[in-house]
């Protein structure tokens, strides 16, 4: 996490590339996400091949969550999100709808958690909160 904040308070003012926006918020949001499916795998039992299938799941919603709270930033208001809408375009923050914009943004979160879900085809129904929560977080409006 610290990694990812340095590079985001780097690229503040200078929007970036897409490898540095991906590196911020891999490093920032994602492994917070993983870690958590990790923890849950290992406490439930999990062998190496379901770890590293939920491993790869919390990644990609990590990353699918991102892509939405930035959407969300932009388009939302201020009530609806219980925070101040707007704040990541006025400090220049590197954002998804900034460096990729809107339209490629929300592409690339449904495609995130499109794969999340995937990757839990082996798990079955056993699978469905988790597939759930994938398209759930990218269709939040808070």
């Amino acid at each position: 996490m610290i990694a990812g904040q340095i590079a985001d308070l780097k690229a503040e003012k200078n929007a970036g590339s897409k490898k540095i926006l991906q590196y911020i918020h891999t490093n920032k949001t994602a492994k917070m996400f993983r870690c958590a499916a990790a923890m849950g795998a290992i406490c439930g039992g999990a062998n190496a091949r379901q770890l590293n299938r939920l491993s790869e799941y919390g990644l990609k919603i990590g990353l699918s969550f991102q892509i939405a709270d930035d959407i969300l930033d932009v388009c939302a208001s201020s009530e609806q999100l219980g925070k101040t809408a707007g704040k990541d375009q006025k400090a220049g923050k590197a954002t998804y709808p900034a460096v990729l914009g809107m339209g490629k943004s929300r592409q690339l979160g449904k495609n995130l958690a499109d794969e999340a879900v995937a990757v839990l085809e082996p798990f079955g129904l056993k699978a469905d909160t988790l597939r759930q929560l994938a398209i759930g977080l990218l269709q939040r409006t808070k």
